[in-house]
């Protein structure tokens, strides 16, 4: 697999879609773009859309991610960062207030407090 990965990183931006490849593999894409500093803003929206859960458990995804995921990419409607450990409560905020954003699932995300549930609790419909 990590040949596959490789690869894959390597040629991102060949790929108009990441459908049909299982949340794992999204997963070890987004952290080998993130370990060679490949990851780029034009990225995040075709990782984030690859399904649901494609961003859970990514060590790679921090706070800052997160704000330019936000800025980039208005139309996102689910986002789960399920076990993110390096998200907090600014990077929640920074992605918030997407208006189109109607499932945001933060379980074990340890670093996220009340700040962050009352920020997207303002911009929830």
């Amino acid at each position: 697999m990590a040949c596959c990965v490789r690869t894959i990183a390597r040629n991102f931006d060949r790929y108009q879609s990441l459908a049909g490849l299982p949340k794992e593999l999204v997963q070890h894409i987004f952290a080998e773009l993130h370990s060679k500093r490949l990851l780029a803003q034009r990225h995040l929206p075709l990782l984030a859309a690859a399904g649901d859960g494609a961003l859970a458990q990514s060590p790679a995804l921090t706070d800052a991610w997160l704000a330019v995921l936000g800025h980039a990419y208005g139309a996102l409607t689910s986002l789960d960062v399920s076990g993110c450990v390096a998200v907090t409560d600014d990077g929640v905020t920074e992605i918030a207030r997407l208006s189109r954003l109607s499932r945001l699932r933060l379980d074990h995300c340890l670093r996220i407090g009340d700040a962050a549930l009352q920020a997207r609790a303002r911009h929830v419909p």
